[in-house]
């Protein structure tokens, strides 16, 4: 079942109806895309980085010139997650590890995505609807960002999961489909389209991936500064195909 009942009180308009959803077989990604990864990607293509990524390294949303998916604004090895990504970025190296490898890579639907956090759960969020349990099960808004971020003012999970920005992929329990991070740590790139209307219920286009290249995507899974309310199975959000964020990243997958 996707999207949120009419009893949960944290759902937006656009986790609704929720609805039976049937997806075909498909493979995702245990982890996402790692810095390393992109690295090589960058290294044998020379794929352009960008001048500027959005970062909220000061507890609120600014464009940073001359950040990018090397120096985001706060520290990162190779085994974090790589973000500063838009979806152009993400697509070119699906193009370039399809071409290296000879396999089918890409971007997962909305519905795949949901279907793969959830792991046959119907709680709010895989470990269950207690949102301060997460750190346990996934790098979010918590103790630790309130006070290692100058200026927080939003809503925290009561908890403390040790990182203040991006953590390496993998630190955290799995849900039981044995994949990480599908909550906190960075938004994920879906493939399909979010409605023209911010907050419209669903449409089908979850279902799909958009050949629209102006299209806004859906983006899933909350952040490492992600607010409980948006750390949830159901939750949407969406980007413009153009834009960089410092907590934004993809996951693979493949039919």
């Amino acid at each position: 079942m996707m999207g949120s009942a009419d009893s949960d009180k944290e759902a937006s308009t656009d986790e609704k109806p929720r609805h039976k959803v049937t997806v075909k077989p498909f493979s995702i990604g245990r982890y996402e895309v790692t810095k390393a990864q992109y690295a090589a990607f960058v290294k044998d293509t020379r794929h352009p980085s960008g001048d500027s990524c959005w970062s909220f390294t000061t507890g609120e949303w600014k464009e940073q010139t001359g950040a990018d998916w090397r120096k985001p604004g706060f520290a990162q090895d190779d085994q974090h997650p790589a973000i500063c990504v838009n979806l152009d970025d993400a697509l070119a190296y699906i193009a370039w590890l399809n071409d290296k490898t000879g396999l089918t890579y890409r971007l997962p639907t909305e519905a795949e995505w949901e279907y793969a956090a959830r792991a046959g759960t119907d709680t709010a969020r895989y470990w269950g609807d207690n949102p301060d349990e997460a750190c346990l099960f996934a790098n979010v808004g918590d103790e630790t960002v309130k006070q290692q971020i100058p200026g927080w003012r939003l809503d925290i999970h009561h908890c403390t999961d040790g990182y203040a920005y991006t953590a390496p992929v993998g630190r955290f329990k799995p849900n039981a489909f044995k994949l990480y991070d599908m909550l906190g740590n960075v938004w994920e790139w879906t493939c399909s389209k979010y409605p023209d209307k911010d907050n419209s219920p669903y449409d089908g286009s979850e279902f799909s991936c958009t050949n629209d290249a102006n299209s806004r995507r859906t983006v899933r899974g909350g952040a490492w500064n992600g607010r409980p309310h948006s750390v949830r199975s159901a939750y949407r959000d969406r980007d413009n195909p153009a834009n960089r964020y410092g907590n934004l990243g993809f996951r693979l997958a493949q039919d």
